[in-house]
């Protein structure tokens, strides 16, 4: 019975810390899409979302690669593409999705 009711609380645990980070992950992307919106930048959700974790996925790839090798801006444009957004909103983009989704990565330059 005991261990019935270690079972029970865990599963409760495990269910009410995945719910937490849900929401967190939800606020963040709440967050992300009224930046963007508040710059005119809108369209599918899932999209702009997608978008703002390719950035942060770029992001950690160039962090990763050797000193002076530099980053490929124009492949991270393209990825953030389907967006429709001009240079000055992927710019808009790339910083917003950084301090929103990746804040460890705000001083690495792409």
């Amino acid at each position: 019975m005991f261990r019935l009711l270690i079972v029970i609380f865990g599963a409760l645990a495990i269910a009410i810390a995945s719910l937490l980070v849900a929401r967190a992950a939800d606020a963040a992307d709440d967050q992300f899409v009224n930046s963007l919106a508040a710059q005119g930048i809108t369209g599918d959700r899932g999209t702009i979302i997608a978008a703002g974790h390719t950035v942060c996925d770029d992001v950690a790839r160039v962090a990763s690669t050797a000193p002076g090798l530099g980053s490929n801006r124009a492949q991270l444009v393209d990825e953030i593409n389907g967006l429709r957004v001009d240079p000055y909103q992927t710019a808009f983009v790339i910083s917003t999705a950084k301090r929103i989704y990746c804040p460890q990565y705000l001083g690495v330059r792409v």
